[in-house]
C-alpha cells in the first residue's frame, strides 16, 4: 500500500467513528422523545433517559477511537520498514 492510500484509509475510519458517534447520539434522543411523548402518562421524560443517551454515545466514541487506533497497527505493521532493500 503506498502512504496516500494508508492515510485516506485512516481519514475514512476516522470520519467513520465520528459519524457512527454522532449517529448513536442522535438516534438515541431521537427514540427517547418518541417513548417520552408517547407516554406522557406514565412520567417518562427525556431526563430519565439522558444518562444512558450520554453513556452509549460515550462507548461508541471510544470504540471509534480502538478500532481507529487498531486500524492503525495493522496499516503499520504491513508497511515495509524504510530502508529495507527491494
Amino acid at each position: 500500500m503506498s502512504e496516500d492510500q494508508v492515510k485516506r484509509g485512516l481519514r475514512l475510519v476516522r470520519y467513520g467513528g465520528i459519524v457512527v458517534t454522532i449517529t448513536t447520539f442522535v438516534v438515541l434522543l431521537a427514540f427517547a422523545v418518541m417513548i417520552g411523548s408517547a407516554s406522557s402518562s406514565t412520567g417518562l421524560a427525556l431526563s430519565s433517559f439522558l444518562g444512558y443517551i450520554v453513556l452509549f454515545t460515550v462507548v461508541a466514541a471510544v470504540l471509534s477511537v480502538v478500532v481507529y487506533f487498531a486500524y492503525r497497527a495493522y496499516l503499520m505493521g504491513k508497511k515495509p520498514a524504510a530502508g529495507a532493500g527491494h
